[in-house]
């Protein structure tokens, strides 16, 4: 809403030099190409998970532990 300064933070925004509609394109491009098939493959496979990073780190760790088939100990 205040242009180049957060909301939140009340901080001046920073602008990353390779923060680019070229650069987002390599990045997305590289993504579909080599990425994306490799989700597809161990999806399809049934060997991917899918781990929730919006939660916190303890929620994520447990996760990753019930995912491993670790005790919580």
């Amino acid at each position: 809403k205040n242009g180049t300064i957060c909301d939140d933070c009340i901080v001046e925004l920073l602008h990353r030099s390779d923060d680019t509609e070229e650069t987002y394109e390599t990045r997305y491009n590289a993504y579909v190409e080599k990425t994306q098939p490799l989700i597809d493959y161990y999806n399809e496979k049934g060997v991917l998970y899918h781990v929730d990073a919006g939660i916190t780190k303890e929620e994520t760790h447990e996760q990753v532990k019930s995912i491993l088939g670790e005790n919580n100990d």
